[in-house]
């Protein structure tokens, strides 16, 4: 998982997939962790979800705390 914000586009909304790549993850994993409610995610259709850049960068946050 990557764990800096470098790469990161400035955006306020992400898909699933531009925060799979960023974190190296699975877009499966992305849909995971919104249903276990693990990362925050806004839904504008069934088939239609956005991740707020905050969700992200505290991601990151968490990842390089618990590496420490």
């Amino acid at each position: 998982m990557s764990t800096n914000l470098d790469g990161l586009p400035q955006k306020a909304l992400y898909t699933p997939g531009e925060v799979a790549d960023f974190l190296r993850i699975s877009v499966r994993t992305v849909y995971r962790w919104h249903d276990e409610g693990r990362i925050k995610g806004l839904k504008f259709a069934e088939k239609t979800l956005r991740i707020p850049r905050q969700e992200v960068v505290e991601i990151v946050i968490l990842s390089q705390t618990s590496n420490e």
